[in-house]
């Protein structure tokens, strides 16, 4: 189900987020799965995105990508697709104290190596996560540790 951009703002000011994040960790494939095609939907949306953010939604996102301990192929395309739109959401921020998206340098080691996995959704994600992240006010940051890569 497509929702307006004005839908996907007031599902998540009602508190969506929390609920979803815990179905996210379900254990159950198929909620699993639900649970992580609405947060990309709603991740869409770039206030969205950087109140995920804020809220640390990005932790048990990055966790699973980085343990590989995703069980389809759609559903580790579609986590690496949360996570390349939240890193665009990085980009045009208004805030004083930028968001960032990536907390330590060890997510930037860790995400780097899936640019070479074989499954091109992932790739093109990460790939596209790796060129906003370098657009945004991580950007010095970013470059630096990719450096060292």
């Amino acid at each position: 189900m497509e929702l307006t951009d004005h839908n996907k703002e007031s599902l998540f000011d009602g508190g969506v987020l929390a609920p979803l994040l815990h179905l996210f960790l379900h254990n159950d494939l198929q909620v699993k799965t639900v649970a992580t095609k609405a947060l990309r939907n709603l991740s869409s949306l770039k206030t969205n995105g950087l109140e995920m953010i804020r809220q640390r939604a990005v932790r048990p996102l990055l966790d699973l990508l980085f343990h590989h301990s995703i069980h389809t192929s759609s559903l580790w395309e579609d986590v690496a697709a949360i996570i390349m739109q939240l890193a665009a959401s990085t980009i045009s921020q208004d805030a004083q104290t930028p968001v960032l998206l990536l907390d330590s340098d060890d997510d930037v080691f860790n995400l780097f190596p899936l640019v070479s996995v074989t499954q091109p959704g992932v790739q093109q994600n990460i790939i596209q996560t790796f060129y906003v992240l370098c657009q945004s006010p991580s950007s010095s940051h970013i470059r630096t540790k990719l450096n060292q890569v």
